[in-house]
């Protein structure tokens, strides 16, 4: 069949239920089917749907170096179209990475700031074949710099296409240090034996298991009330669990391993910390420190007078706490004009007295109150009625005056005086006066 026949295909993929997939020309065809064959063959399809090509290279059909890729040595390393790796399928075909005969050593090496990082259990395959007894030698490094060697089964020296380790399509798992690194390396060389020969490889894939990324923000109550009840949440990933943990004494009530929680809380402050994990392992975990709020104590001693006088206006207040708010209240008649449930009021005053309360509070609840016992003071007492009492006093007498009396008011006796006149007398009601002749000096 030809490629151009290719160039539209559809793939009808059963045992995926029935997918679709659109491929525009027979080498992607084939590169699809080569993934296929290498993930049922290492168990990755529908086992462990985490894992994951991290990065992969089949050359293309060019003579182009792809990126990141670079040879050394005498008799360096090339990009050919030729001898192309079949069958394909399950090979991709087109270009391989051709170490040419020669009797010198010669290295090619892939670094190029491949991340590993959020992946575990890193490994690697590629296909090849060769037409030589040469000893290939193949190196792995984290950083790109300090390089490891790691044994692989290598293809038989039959110029045969054939998956490494042993053709199954079985991949070479890398150590523990290739997780987790910045700059995953790789370094193939083909070591000097004093044969001549050709040693290509192609479909070359590095595949890991995915960690869940981390859940992100936790949502929920950062200033809570000990002994309540609180809800805590993250984003939902589908295949992801969550391990929730809390400050001491805490206890969840609800929602397990899922990504909405219920817990009950107590009097200890401390983190809310949630870890997501699958079938690879536990990603980094999400924190959320809180607080716990306590009743609101006894405000301070209330400030403003504590005898005002009926109708003015007058200015309460106590030291103000952050997070609290205050509740007045007031004897009967007296009216609050402003400052509402702050820490600092305005109110008009009436003729009852008894106590100015202010009883703080926040979401845990109120605290104890406060008083401050007040006694209005009546307005400026009206003019008084007629004073009662002589007019036409004798000399020497003594007279008696008075005006009715009102409660809390206290008269202070006036008397116009004549030459000669003075006034003996108390502040009280009635009072009496002794008008005495004086001498010139």
């Amino acid at each position: 069949m030809k490629l151009k026949r290719f160039r539209y295909f559809i793939f009808q993929v059963l045992p995926l239920g029935g997918i679709k997939l659109s491929f525009s020309n027979l080498k992607q065809y084939y590169r699809f089917l080569s993934a296929i064959f290498l993930l049922t063959s290492i168990g990755f399809v529908g086992v462990q749907a985490q894992v994951t090509t991290i990065y992969s290279q089949n050359f293309g059909t060019g003579t182009a170096f792809p990126t990141g890729w670079t040879p050394s040595g005498s008799s360096s390393w090339t990009v050919v179209n030729a001898s192309s790796s079949t069958p394909a399928p399950p090979f991709s075909g087109g270009s391989n990475m051709a170490g040419g005969s020669s009797t010198s050593s010669r290295s090619v090496s892939y670094s190029n700031n491949l991340s590993t990082v959020g992946y575990t259990s890193i490994t690697v395959i590629w296909s090849a074949r060769r037409s030589s007894a040469k000893t290939l030698t193949f190196e792995w490094s984290a950083d790109g710099s300090n390089w490891n060697t790691l044994s692989i089964t290598d293809v038989p020296s039959n110029s045969t296409w054939a998956w490494i380790n042993g053709g199954t399509g079985t991949a070479v798992s890398l150590p523990v240090g290739a997780a987790g690194a910045s700059n995953l390396s790789f370094r193939w060389t083909c070591d000097t034996d004093g044969n001549s020969g050709a040693y290509r490889l192609d479909d070359f894939t590095v595949a890991g298991c995915k960690l869940p990324d981390p859940p992100g923000t936790i949502t929920g109550n950062a200033s809570i009330c000990a002994g309540s009840s609180q809800n805590y949440s993250v984003i939902n990933v589908a295949g992801v669990t969550y391990t929730w943990s809390f400050p001491a004494g805490w206890v969840q009530t609800a929602g397990g391993t899922s990504n909405s929680i219920t817990v009950t809380t107590n009097s200890t402050p401390g983190n809310v910390t949630v870890t997501p994990s699958n079938s690879c392992g536990s990603g980094t975990a999400s924190t959320k420190a809180v607080t716990i709020l306590a009743i609101p104590g006894q405000p301070g001693t209330v400030t403003g007078n504590s005898s005002p006088c009926v109708g003015s206006s007058q200015s309460y207040s106590v030291p103000n706490i952050a997070g609290v708010t205050y509740t007045w209240s007031f004897p009967s008649g007296w009216v609050q004009t402003s400052g509402g449930t702050t820490n600092s009021i305005q109110v008009t005053v009436g003729a009852s007295s008894g106590n100015i309360t202010i009883t703080p509070s926040n979401a845990c609840g109120s605290g104890t109150s406060r008083t401050l016992a007040v006694t209005p003071v009546a307005a400026v007492p009206s003019q008084p009625g007629t004073i009662t009492g002589s007019n036409s006093p004798c000399l020497g007498t003594i007279q008696t005056y008075s005006v009715t009396n009102i409660a809390g008011v206290t008269s202070i006796p006036g008397v116009a005086l004549q030459d000669g006149q003075s006034i003996r007398g108390k502040e009280l009601i009635p009072f009496q006066l002794q008008w005495e002749q004086t001498q010139d000096q």
